[in-house]
Formats: structure tokens, C-alpha cells, sequence
């Protein structure tokens, strides 16, 4: 979430600054950041969603590695995004 959260301060200067071209990435990372702290909660509480969350979460990430890939060559905050989503995708299957 440190990781998203980092990209939607970046993207949103440089949409603030007319560059549209991360748009995409602003928008999954915000879908990430949102998804992953509900489900977070959802473990904290131990919630009998938790499961259902945990996939839109995964989905959520998948859609932001997507987006953010075309820029973390640009920009370390979506390459931080990126690999903490990648990361956070790859322990999520291993669980199962």
C-alpha cells in the first residue's frame, strides 16, 4: 500500500502539471491501494469476506502492474509500484 500510495502522489502532480499520460497508472493504483486496505481490514477482523477480497485485491494489482510497467523506466514510483504489486501477486498465489 506504501508502494501504491507513493505512485498516486506522483501521478497526481504530474496530472496536476497536464501530463495525462499516467492516468491509467493513477487509477490502478488507486483500485489497488483501496482493495488491498479492505482487505487488510478484512484479515484484521477476520472477516468472512476476506477470501473475496483477497481476489479483487490480486486483480486489482494485476491491472496496476499493467499499468504502471510502461513507466518504471520513467519514474521510481511506479517501478516501486510495480514490484511491490508484482511481489505482492506472486505471495498471494503461493498461499494459494
Amino acid at each position: 500500500m506504501a508502494a501504491a500510495n507513493a505512485c498516486i502522489a506522483h501521478c497526481q502532480v504530474l496530472l496536476a502539471q497536464g501530463d495525462k499520460s499516467l492516468g491509467a497508472c493513477l487509477r490502478t493504483a488507486l483500485d489497488t491501494e483501496l482493495t488491498c486496505g479492505a482487505t487488510l481490514r478484512a484479515a484484521t477482523l477476520q472477516s468472512a469476506y476476506l477470501g473475496a477480497l483477497a481476489k479483487t485485491s490480486v486483480a486489482a494489482m494485476q491491472a496496476c502492474i499493467e499499468a504502471c510497467k510502461p513507466h518504471a523506466e520513467h519514474h521510481a514510483e511506479c517501478k516501486r509500484c510495480h514490484d511491490a504489486c508484482v511481489a505482492a501477486v506472486q505471495a498471494a498465489n503461493a498461499l494459494g
